[in-house]
């Protein structure tokens, strides 16, 4: 590395990596698609306001890269180094740095991260690649390592095991994560798909996602128009209050409605004690008798 760095300009103040700065030639720089979190992989796209910027006013944060034998090989910066190649310039201000291949990554995908440029499902692979497929660390290793709770690193995990379509959607803001998480609550795929296609066409809130999963798990997705009964999950009052007592059916109401509460708080705390184990199993348990209950009480409501 001494031999390559001999002529560098000055030391590096960075926090994050120890190195210097350095005048590179650009062709002298290779990118590796392990290092690329953005588009799954694909060519980094040429994003030309960056490109106006830096011809207006020049690179204010250089790229970083780290030497690779007879070459240097781009760590992160790559739509800045991409800018600057379409811009037809023959020299980029490099941070060279000499680290690991599981540095490097960290210090790519920290900062991606703090820049706020990758969407969640890359964000979702990215993790999915450190913690599976290199088997750098954990969950909360990686969590501590980006400054985000072990929760967002669970969540974003968790998108992958949506059905293809759904990813897709969104990847595609079609639909935001967060409803999205709700979906993958539902193990069977193709409920996720019918249910994702409700949510698109519908902009449904993650709110009523919830609500909908939690009626229809392990059953078929119901399709129905939606209209005030929706907010509970329930069949439409026009369906059934005809000719009936109405303080029995707002009785039945109440209680389905004390009963999903319930249930709901319930779900809160399994999430809050995921990591153990024993007590994550016990609570699921008692979940699914509530579950069960709620289920009872809309059949006798439907027999009036």
């Amino acid at each position: 590395m001494s031999k390559i760095l001999a002529s560098h300009k000055y030391e590096s103040s960075s926090s994050s990596a120890s190195g210097i700065f350095e005048d590179i030639r650009i062709g002298k720089i290779l990118t590796n698609p392990t290092l690329n979190h953005r588009s799954l992989g694909a060519k980094e796209a040429i994003n030309y306001d960056l490109c106006a910027s830096i011809r207006q006013i020049g690179l204010l944060h250089p790229i970083i890269v780290r030497p690779k034998e007879d070459h240097f090989e781009l760590i992160a910066g790559s739509r800045r180094f991409a800018a600057c190649k379409s811009l037809g310039w023959q020299r980029i201000l490099c941070h060279v740095v000499d680290q690991s291949d599981k540095e490097a990554y960290e210090t790519s995908l920290v900062e991606n991260i703090q820049r706020n440029t990758l969407e969640p499902i890359e964000e979702a692979y990215a993790f999915k690649k450190y913690i599976l497929e290199f088997g750098w660390g954990g969950v909360s290793q990686l969590s501590k390592m980006i400054s985000k709770s072990t929760s967002y690193v669970e969540k974003r995990l968790k998108l992958l095991s949506l059905s293809d379509d759904v990813i897709e959607s969104v990847y595609a803001h079609e639909i935001n994560p967060t409803t999205a998480i709700e979906l993958a609550n539902l193990k069977d795929h193709d409920q996720q798909s019918q249910l994702g296609k409700l949510i698109r066409e519908r902009r449904l809130s993650s709110r009523k996602v919830h609500r909908l999963v939690m009626d229809y798990n392990g059953n078929e997705i119901d399709t129905r128009p939606l209209d005030n009964a929706f907010e509970f999950g329930l069949p439409s009052p026009a369906d059934i209050m005809e000719g009936r007592d109405k303080r029995t059916l707002r009785a039945f109401d109440k209680a389905i409605l004390t009963l999903r509460l319930a249930s709901l708080k319930l779900a809160d705390l399994i999430r809050s004690v995921e990591d153990d184990w024993l007590v994550h199993e016990t609570f699921m348990q008692h979940k699914l008798m509530l579950d069960s209950q709620i289920d009872v009480f809309i059949k006798e409501k439907r027999k009036l």
